[in-house]
Formats: C-alpha cells, sequence, structure tokens
C-alpha cells in the first residue's frame, strides 16, 4: 500500500510538473496540501485521539452500543469542525496564496488549488474517524482496500488531468485527489464497524492471536 501511495505522489509531482511554465507546478501543489492539512493536523487528529482510546476500550469489552456511540459522536464533532474549517479556508485562500507568490496570476492559481483540496476536507476528516474504527477492532485489511481503491481512482484522474490546459492541471490534481478521498469514504462507510459496532469476540480474538 506504501508503495502504491508512493506511485500516485510522485505521478502527482510528474503531471504538475507539466504546467510549471504556465500555471501552479509541483511547488505550488505542496504548499496547498500544507494548507489544507493545518485544519486536520491541529483539529480532527486532536478529536479523534481522545475517541481513539475510548473506541479501543469498548471494543475490548465488546461494548456495541458504546463503540457505536463513540463513532458517531466522533464524526459529528469533526463533520461540524471541518465544515466551518472548509468555510473559513475558501474564505483566506487568496491571503494564504499571496504569502507564497509575487505575481497575482500565480497567486489566483494557487488559491484556486487551495479550494480545489479544501473541497475534500470533511470527507477527510471523516475517514479519518472511520479509519480508527477499524483500527480500533484491529482490522488493518478492510482499510488497506478502501485505500486501494482511492489510490487507484488518484491515478486514474491525475493521467487524465495531463490531458488538461497547463493553467489548469495542479487545479485538476486536487479536485482529482478531493474526489478520489469521497470515493474512499463513501466506500469505507459502506462497511463501517460503527455501523453495526464490534462483532463478537473479534476484539479479543484479535488482540489474544499469536504473533
Amino acid at each position: 500500500m506504501l508503495v502504491a501511495g508512493q506511485i500516485a505522489g510522485v505521478l502527482e509531482t510528474n503531471v504538475a510538473s507539466l504546467a510549471s511554465s504556465a500555471g501552479p507546478g509541483p511547488l505550488a501543489l505542496s504548499n496547498s496540501w500544507l494548507i489544507f492539512m493545518l485544519p486536520h493536523s491541529v483539529i480532527t487528529v486532536s478529536l479523534v485521539t481522545v475517541f481513539y482510546t475510548r473506541m479501543n476500550e469498548h471494543a475490548a469489552r465488546e461494548d456495541t452500543v458504546a463503540f457505536k456511540a463513540d463513532v458517531a459522536v466522533a464524526l459529528r464533532a469533526v463533520a461540524l469542525a471541518m465544515v466551518l474549517a472548509t468555510a473559513v479556508l475558501a474564505v483566506v485562500s487568496l491571503p494564504f496564496a499571496r504569502v507564497f507568490n509575487g505575481d497575482f496570476d500565480a497567486t489566483e492559481q494557487m488559491a484556486a488549488v487551495i479550494v480545489a483540496y479544501v473541497a475534500g476536507l470533511v470527507p477527510f476528516g471523516l475517514l479519518f474517524v472511520i479509519q480508527r474504527s477499524f483500527y480500533a477492532l484491529t482490522d488493518t485489511r478492510t482499510p488497506f482496500w478502501f485505500t486501494l481503491a482511492q489510490v487507484v481512482v488518484v491515478i486514474a484522474g491525475v493521467l487524465l488531468c495531463s490531458l488538461l490546459d497547463r493553467p489548469w492541471i495542479a487545479i485538476g490534481i486536487a479536485a482529482v485527489v478531493s474526489f478520489a478521498g469521497t470515493v474512499q469514504l463513501l466506500i469505507a462507510a459502506s462497511s463501517s464497524p460503527g455501523r453495526s459496532g464490534p462483532a463478537p469476540h473479534a476484539a479479543s480474538g484479535a488482540r489474544s492471536s499469536p504473533t
């Protein structure tokens, strides 16, 4: 999975390089991604860290009601925070882009990249919660499959972005990443343990298996 993710990352960089002379390139993509990650790193990770501990405890006790409640509350808290963060980042995308660019056209183009990334901020945060609900049950196989689906969508979408006019390539890549994250969320949510809770003996069985 790590290799597939690295391949997708290298592909994004190479395709974005096609636009370097006429639009935002790899550096603009990288800086836009860092801006996108700010609310996730500061808010979502902090919130989910608290709930993940509770998920682990309730999964170990096979307390289905409490486990589902943990997932539901975490999803609501992250959704609210990320909706607000999305609105704020969309509004301040131009001032943020201005920090990295002296030219107004370049600033506008990078702001568009930021907005394209930010469109996927809520799904990105919700997916983080759902992934942790699987990990609380020591289930790493299911996250592998829905992450693989996301990588496939990213690779296909980025390749298609190479056909765009150069000023639109980086914006297209950011939009593809947001779309792929939404697809990943939908797949993950359809099999989320938060819908049915931990299966009987699943958590304890996984923890007692020999290493």
